[in-house]
């Protein structure tokens, strides 16, 4: 990616926040067509069509406000959970990821130490 600043005076790498609703979860919400979506989500419709079936937008930045399409990629549910899981260096309570087990039933992984032993 280049770093050459365009009309708007920012980089291509920066994040563009959205200025609009922030939700609780902070992402950036909008009303479309009736619909309430995510300002990410609006922006990559208005850019490359409808999302396809079955995917989800994620942030590559880790930025929720961020509406830059550079920072945002289509990923199936399987893609995007193991995405954010493995940005995750520590769990809420801040115990670091060497002590996260897995669930014997799923795909989701717990802190040992918040959760219990997992088996």
């Amino acid at each position: 990616m280049s770093g050459d600043a365009g009309a708007s005076g920012l980089t291509r790498s920066e994040c563009i926040p959205f200025e609009g609703y922030i939700g609780a979860r902070g992402y950036g919400w909008v009303t479309f067509q009736g619909r309430q979506m995510g300002a990410h989500r609006l922006e990559w419709i208005k850019a490359f069509g409808p999302v396809p079936e079955g995917l989800q937008i994620h942030h590559t930045c880790g930025n929720r406000i961020c509406v830059n399409l550079e920072h945002l990629e289509a990923l199936t549910s399987q893609q995007h959970n193991t995405r954010h899981q493995q940005e995750r260096t520590t769990c809420r309570r801040g115990h670091p990821r060497s002590e996260f087990g897995r669930l014997e039933r799923g795909c989701v992984w717990r802190c040992r130490k918040c959760h219990g032993e997992l088996g």
